[in-house]
């Protein structure tokens, strides 16, 4: 049975996510380790969780939890922000990929969250790709085809070209540009000009 461990740096799983993350994720696709460790220990939107079955580490899922409110952007038209969550990171251990765990994980987010749900995907430019996307979509995810860049996680790096995928909304159009400031926002420190 998966079981959701929050996480924090004193965690006895903490380890295994740290380095979960370095197999799973190019450095262009992740924070470096001194951020992630203050992200998990300190910011209150963000939770990192291992993912376990029984004692047995499994995977890893980092989430920011939005909470909608009104636009500070137009606090006089008083533009409602959805509440939604944006799945960071989300891998499986090497050893357990192929096995169920990445749609369990899902499964068990949508249960967590009946709201709406974003992750970013890398274009579908190879097997790979294609592979993760087709995935997300068996899962009920719906791939969004706009424009999107994954905004540098340090400096001197560049911006990643990626596709958002939603689920738990009909149409992620009218939200897309809601979504997409709010995470540059509050994940990578980039505000979107006015």
């Amino acid at each position: 049975m998966l079981h959701w461990e929050r996480l924090d740096t004193k965690h006895r799983l903490y380890p295994f996510a740290e380095n979960l993350l370095h197999t799973a994720f190019p450095s262009n696709e992740r924070r470096d380790d001194a951020q992630q460790r203050e992200y998990t220990d300190r910011k209150t939107e963000f939770t990192a969780y291992a993912l376990t079955d029984g004692d047995e580490p499994i995977g890893l899922i980092t989430c920011w939890h939005f909470c909608g409110g009104v636009s500070a952007k137009e606090p006089s038209a008083e533009r409602t922000l959805p509440e939604f969550v944006y799945v960071e990171h989300l891998a499986v251990a090497p050893s357990k990929r192929n096995s169920g765990y990445g749609a369990e994980i899902l499964r068990s987010l949508k249960e967590r969250h009946k709201g709406i749900i974003v992750l970013e995907v890398e274009l579908p430019q190879d097997e790979m790709s294609r592979r993760r996307i087709a995935f997300y979509e068996r899962n009920g995810f719906e791939l969004c085809r706009r424009p999107y860049l994954q905004p540098p996680y340090r400096p001197g790096d560049t911006s990643l070209p990626m596709h958002l995928m939603f689920h738990g909304t009909a149409s992620p159009a009218p939200i897309f540009n809601t979504i997409r400031d709010t995470i540059h926002r509050h994940v990578y420190g980039v505000v979107q000009p006015a």
